[in-house]
């Protein structure tokens, strides 16, 4: 059996695909207020390893996407410098909250 292949050059091939597809990529507040008929909510949770993310923010705005990035505020995800960095590439940042079970 294959092994999923998550590389970054298979998001960017993915990406692409879809954007030939005519999709329309949108942040969650663009969605919430006004939601395109084959839309695409890039969300990613940022657990840990934020300079990746920054990676993947930079390869989305080269395509000219936008996504959405929900850090934590933990060390090993709060990063305040590629928090920033995100933001001003226009993506939309926000804040991830791990749930745990209770009980």
């Amino acid at each position: 059996m294959a092994m999923p292949d998550f590389t970054v050059h298979t998001f960017t091939r993915l990406l692409e695909a879809l954007v030939e597809q005519e999709y329309r990529f949108q942040t969650f507040g663009e969605f919430l207020t006004d939601p395109a008929a084959r839309s695409i909510v890039l969300r990613h949770d940022v657990d840990a390893r934020p300079r990746n993310s920054l990676r993947l923010a930079g390869i989305e705005k080269g395509l000219g996407l936008k996504g959405v990035f929900n850090f934590r505020a933990v060390p090993g995800s709060r990063d305040e410098e590629v928090i920033r960095q995100i933001s001003a590439m226009g993506h939309e940042v926000g804040y991830h909250i791990k749930w745990i079970e209770l009980g």
